[in-house]
């Protein structure tokens, strides 16, 4: 019994654990050192102690927290601390953790778990190694501030913080929360003013980051969670430059949410993109996605720029009274199913691109009590219906009619892909037209609606269901007229630029058919070589000026000092940007000629015509027309005779009438054009050099300037019982110069010129002659 009872002791005290730190017990203001294996310490009442967990250390412990201890501990974690049934770092106010090795809490038993690392108020946790727990991976009360560069995992949460937490996930950093959120600011209070920037990876089994009040939250990284990506109440601020990807919302705020994604920023939710409330602001550069629902969904007064791509398999936007939302040249907001913009009142502008792909309105008002909402269209807007509101006679979301008043003010274009462009409804509805480019019905609804017609608009018509009940054409342009449901707006550039290419082609027969004539007993003709009485000659010439391409083709006859002839000449051109201009003319006329004897020639001819003029341009533009024509014309040169160093001078002028008949617009909504005549002239002096060179041939450069006038009549037109009368404003003067050459052979009957064009406005053409007499 005396030797049991003496070794007792000794069994009683190798049971007994072992601390592996130093001192064990520590008191206030100690420096304790951990290392080897063992236990930690619990130091409840001990404040502002200096711990360090050696490398290699390992701290566990079974029933109780690894260390334990007042505020103002200063931890810094090199080895490994953990517990297996309570927190492994539990520590008061102000206190600090550094960790670069790993530490961890492992109990978890029916939904209850510990923290990893359990700190007070104003605590600090910068983690570079692993925290891992069965609760929360990082809990901390007010004023906590985390950085991580680890790992964070939490089964509940991977961060817990309560009023004013600030963490700053750096590159390189993971923090999960494997069946909650991922960051937790809430606690005893509201968790109100929190502040986390990412870098890193963030997942939730829940929401990625949960925020009350005041939340900022700035991504550069990604944030993934099953259910919001970040999720928040009051007043939260997002910058984001990375990812966002949610199994229900990117981003899930109360009232006065402000968020801007960056030109790299992508918000994804399975449901929405973003579901806000009241108040909400939203600059987009990047792209926001509802992959299921709405791209942006929120309350009243949200204001959204957007200058990225906000889509939705539903609406891509979807927001109620007053709202401003404003997408930007390069913007895109495209639904897949629904509207691209559902609201029920407030202004849209837009310089980019609204559209619903399949079946929906583009821009659809709901009911509303906001009296007036307007859309300024300076891009595309396109849609089943592009512009809608809710009629009161729709099954589905529009059972209550909207009577408020739209004003739509378009610059850009707006397309309705079924019968409609505009459906506007009941009220005092505006369209201010600055833009023709309105594809589908108008329908401007009950109610006294007005229709504001502007200068800028450019040819097309608009049709439209109703009558306006007001109609201001006070700045339209004399080439519009109303009535019969149609708005109608001609080309005048189209009539300007067709009348001046009848000068242009007057002038190119004036210069192949003015060619000199042999007197009876011989003289010059193409080249320096006496051709006899009774020749045939030909003559085929072919330019381009400024893109546009003539042709022409005459044949005559000369006897003594007179001949016949007949020419056909072809013009296509782009006399505006969205019009083509064909026209052939056929004419007969007489040439007859004089050579003097000191070697100067005369030569004129008479003719008279007829063809056709043909307009061609899109059906959103004028459509097609033609016209039939005649022409009458006369022409005449002068030449003087080579000096005896070859030089001479040639004179040539002409004079045309043009008539052109009746022409009826395909595009136009059956608007026809009044017959019309066009008289231009042409002046042409050229100073000219002959060389001769070997084998008879001889060459002849020259210079030359031509002055042609346009006088077109001006153009009425009539719709209906509407008319309108409008100059063309071509008539007057436009100079050119020409340098070329002409290539000939003495005695042979052939005859070749080659000139290029150059006019006061800057633009250039090229033309080639070639002549034949047999």
């Amino acid at each position: 019994m005396i030797a049991l009872l003496a070794v007792a002791p000794l069994g009683a005290a190798a049971d007994l654990p072992t601390s592996a730190c130093t001192p064990s017990f520590p008191v206030d203001s100690d420096v304790v050192t951990c290392t080897g294996t063992g236990e930690g310490f619990i130091a409840e009442d001990a404040d502002n102690l200096v711990v360090t967990v050696e490398t290699g250390a390992v701290i566990s412990e079974v029933e109780k927290e690894a260390i334990y201890a007042d505020d103002g501990l200063d931890l810094t974690n090199n080895g490994t601390v953990t517990s297996s049934e309570d927190d492994a770092i539990y520590a008061g106010d102000g206190s600090k953790v550094t960790n670069n090795g790993t530490i961890t809490s492992t109990f978890y038993e029916d939904g209850d778990g510990y923290d990893a690392v359990d700190l007070g108020d104003d605590a600090v946790v910068i983690n570079r190694g692993t925290i891992s727990a069965e609760d929360n991976g990082v809990e901390v009360n007010n004023d906590g501030d985390i950085t991580n560069s680890g790992s964070i995992t939490g089964r509940d949460s991977g961060v817990r913080g309560q009023d004013g937490t600030k963490i700053v996930n750096e590159e390189g950093g993971v923090i999960t929360g494997t069946f909650k959120d991922a960051i937790h600011i809430n606690g005893d209070d509201d968790g109100d003013d929190a502040d986390i920037t990412n870098y890193g990876e963030i997942y939730g089994g829940d929401d990625g980051i949960y925020i009350d009040d005041d939340g900022i939250v700035r991504n550069y990284g990604t944030i993934q969670a099953l259910e919001d990506a970040i999720d928040a109440w009051d007043d939260l601020q997002v910058i984001n430059e990375g990812t966002l990807d949610a199994g229900d919302n990117g981003i899930e705020a109360e009232d006065g949410a402000e968020i801007t994604n960056a030109e790299t920023g992508e918000i994804y939710g399975e449901e929405n993109g973003m579901d806000l409330e009241d108040g909400a602001v939203v600059r987009n550069f990047g792209k926001i996605q509802g992959r299921a629902e709405i791209g942006i969904e929120a309350g009243d007064d949200a204001e959204i720029t957007n200058w990225g791509s906000i889509l939705g398999d539903g609406d891509a936007i979807n927001v109620d009274d007053n709202a401003t939302i404003v997408n930007m040249a390069a913007g895109t907001i495209i639904s897949d199913e629904e509207d691209a913009i559902d609201l029920d009142s407030g202004s849209v502008l837009n310089y980019g691109l609204i559209q619903s792909s399949n079946g929906e309105a583009a821009i659809d008002f709901d009911e509303s009590d906001v009296l007036v909402s307007t859309i300024t269209n300076h891009g595309i807007i396109t849609g089943m219906v592009a512009i809608n509101v809710a009629l009161g006679d729709d099954e589905k979301s529009q059972a209550v009619e909207n009577a408020m008043t739209q004003v739509v003010i378009n610059h850009g274009t707006i397309t309705g892909t079924g019968d409609y462009a505009m459906q506007l409804g009941a009220g005092a509805d505006t369209l201010d037209i600055y833009s023709m480019d309105i594809n589908g019905l108008v329908d401007l609804g009950d109610d006294e609606d007005t229709l504001i017609v502007r200068e800028t608009v450019q040819n097309g018509v608009v049709y439209f269901a109703s009558d306006p009940e007001i109609l201001n054409m006070d700045e339209a342009p004399d080439t519009a007229v109303y009535d019969d449901l149609k708005l109608v707006v001609a080309s005048r550039e189209s009539f300007a630029n067709a009348d001046a290419f009848t000068s242009g082609q007057m002038m190119q027969l004036g210069k192949s058919a003015l060619v000199p004539m042999p007197e009876s007993t011989g003289g010059l003709a193409f080249a320096d070589a006496g051709m006899g009485h009774g020749s045939w000659w030909a003559t085929g010439s072919a330019g381009v000026f400024d893109g546009d391409a003539s042709g022409r083709v005459s044949i005559g006859h000369d006897f003594d000092k007179a001949g016949v002839f007949v020419s056909y000449g072809r013009l296509s051109a782009a006399s505006s940007a969205d019009h083509d201009v064909i026209s052939g003319t056929t004419v007969l006329g007489l040439h007859g000629g004089h050579g003097s004897d000191s070697g100067a020639e005369m030569v004129g001819i008479a003719y008279m015509g007829f063809g056709d003029m043909e307009v061609r341009s899109p059906a959103s533009a004028s459509g097609d027309g033609t016209a039939e024509t005649r022409v009458f014309g006369l022409a005449g040169s002068i030449s003087t005779a080579p000096t005896a160093s070859g030089v001479s001078l040639v004179a040539r002028a002409g004079l045309e009438r043009l008539q052109i008949g009746a022409m009826t617009m395909s595009g136009l909504g059956g608007a026809t054009f009044g017959a019309r005549d066009v008289t231009t002239g042409f002046l042409s002096l050229e100073a000219r050099l002959e060389h001769g060179l070997s084998g008879g041939m001889i060459l002849t450069p020259f210079v030359g300037v031509d002055v042609l006038h346009t006088n077109g009549e001006d153009v009425s037109m009539t719709l209906g019982s509407g008319s309108t009368t409008f100059a063309t404003g071509a008539g007057g003067t436009k100079a050119q110069m020409s340098i070329g050459t002409e290539l000939s052979q003495v005695g042979q009957p052939w005859h070749l010129r080659l000139e290029g064009q150059y006019d006061d406005t800057g633009a250039a053409g090229a033309s080639v002659t070639a002549g034949l007499r047999f």
